[in-house]
């Protein structure tokens, strides 16, 4: 399916990963669009970013990491394998390696950014749901 028909608009930034500023800045938010993880991307993160960015690792592939981590990350926390947030950006280190490794179709990381989106819904309501209600006065 070629973009122009597809339904669903991809979340772009409009900074630039062509220095090693912008490529730290977009892998922040790259894990800050993500409720599992409640990183507050360090120095250490920052020096993965930049590592990543003098190897020459896309951009797309971090994106891609960060849905594939976050899909398996939300399906342990629904399936109460898991009660922890992801805490750090090095989480997705290996899996970055992996998604490099892959070389899945486009259609594949599009599919999986709506059932991340799926899962990020149904873990938001089962923590609501479990959340203590306070009692009237």
């Amino acid at each position: 399916m070629c973009d122009a028909f597809w339904p669903y608009e991809r979340a772009r930034s409009a900074v630039k990963t062509d220095t090693v500023a912008g490529y730290i800045e977009q892998c922040r938010r790259l894990l800050g669009a993500r409720r599992c993880a409640v990183s507050a991307f360090s120095p250490a993160d920052e020096r993965l970013a930049t590592s990543l960015f003098e190897r020459d690792v896309l951009i797309e592939h971090v994106e891609h990491a960060v849905l594939l981590g976050c899909a398996r990350k939300y399906v342990a926390l629904i399936n109460h394998q898991s009660r922890d947030s992801i805490v750090s950006f090095s989480y997705f280190k290996n899996v970055i390696e992996e998604v490099r490794e892959l070389k899945m179709p486009a259609e594949y990381w599009r599919h999986l950014q709506m059932r991340v989106a799926r899962l990020e819904q149904q873990w938001e309501h089962m923590t609501a749901a479990a959340a203590p209600k306070c009692a009237p006065s």
